[in-house]
């Protein structure tokens, strides 16, 4: 159970950072901004997920765990957007 939490606690905030952080760091900074924010974001979610062993990656498997995250994330983020979510707005997202 402790695993399945911390996989959540850490692409909760690997996706968090990604679209919290990068876009002000990338209109800030330009292009450079958008390098640093994909080094560092990255790097140090990598680093916290991968090698301190916060998200579940059984030996053997393969696990697209950051990709899934940010893209999760960045649906939510979309949708939510600090305002109401009708189904007809939700529609508007489907391909």
């Amino acid at each position: 159970m402790k695993q399945y939490l911390s996989t959540f606690a850490g692409s909760a905030i690997c996706g968090g950072f990604a679209f919290g952080i990068w876009p002000e760091l990338w209109k800030t900074y330009g292009l450079m901004g958008g390098w640093l924010a994909a080094t560092l974001i990255i790097g140090i979610m990598w680093y916290m997920n991968h090698y301190h062993g916060a998200i579940l990656n059984p030996p053997g498997k393969i696990w697209l765990d950051q990709g899934w995250c940010i893209g999760s994330a960045g649906i939510a983020w979309e949708l939510s957007a600090f305002k109401a979510i009708s189904p007809t707005s939700f529609m508007q997202y489907l391909p």
